[in-house]
């Protein structure tokens, strides 16, 4: 602050590579692929064991009342950006308010974890040796970056994140259940709530999506890839609410 007038952060540089797309992904072996889904859930699991306290971080967010400023925020958040009307998202809105768990793991919460979010070893791209983008990153409910990464995490058979567009499923990289069951036992704890972070998680990236179509539409975005933001929506929302509707959330309720 006081160097330039304004709040900024130093980064330092790490020398890395990217598997976060499909063709980066399949220039991997199946075992590369599998020990590093496995190193994702483990990288985040380290992170969310980290006490902020003990690395100057006590005053980074407030875990109190997170998942309801959340909920809140996303939903102000479609209002404002919205180009159509989608039943999904009230409906949506509706049973995660309805069922919404209590934090029991507050900690740090870097807000988007996905594979092209993080640097992997040139000598073994199956070793994270970075992770980026740490725009999003508060005090919360850990448990939400576990549902963003499941969420960025396709499962065969049923309809892919159009972000990551199938990626996941190559083979070799580990089912969303071993991502989940290799963080829990690395954090010691059980995860019975974790359908609605993940319903959570498509949802709040569906949001993303329709925001950056809106500013798209208004010329404020511009640049190749932009055309097709919006025929992402419909499925991330469909997906989520098919989730919703066939899991355990409505026992959730606290």
């Amino acid at each position: 602050m006081h160097v330039l007038g304004a709040p900024f952060y130093l980064m330092e540089l790490v020398d890395g590579g990217s598997v976060g797309t499909v063709s980066q992904a399949e220039a991997l072996t199946s075992g590369q692929r599998h020990r590093l889904g496995l190193d994702l859930a483990d990288t985040l699991a380290d992170l969310h064991d980290i006490d902020p306290a003990s690395v100057g971080l006590s005053e980074f967010g407030r875990p109190e009342g997170y998942l309801e400023r959340q909920l809140n925020r996303w939903e102000r958040q479609w209002a404002s950006s919205k180009t159509s009307e989608r039943s999904e998202v009230s409906a949506l809105l509706g049973k995660l308010s309805r069922a919404l768990p209590r934090t029991r793991f507050p900690g740090i919460v870097h807000g988007d974890v996905k594979l092209d979010n993080v640097l992997v070893a040139h000598e073994d791209p199956a070793s994270i040796v970075a992770v980026l983008d740490w725009e999003m990153a508060t005090l919360g409910d850990t448990l939400a970056d576990v549902g963003v990464m499941l969420s960025f995490w396709d499962v065969p058979g049923l309809p892919f994140n159009p972000v990551t567009k199938g990626l996941a499923t190559l083979d070799g990289f580990p089912t969303r259940g071993e991502l989940v069951e290799r963080y829990a036992t690395r954090r010691g704890i059980e995860l019975p709530e974790i359908d609605w972070y993940t319903v959570f998680a498509d949802l709040k990236i569906a949001v993303i999506l329709e925001g950056i179509h809106a500013r798209h539409l208004q010329g404020d975005t511009v640049g190749e890839g932009f055309e097709g933001i919006a025929d992402m929506v419909g499925p991330l929302l469909q997906r989520a609410l098919e989730l919703a509707e066939t899991s355990s959330l409505h026992e959730l309720r606290q």
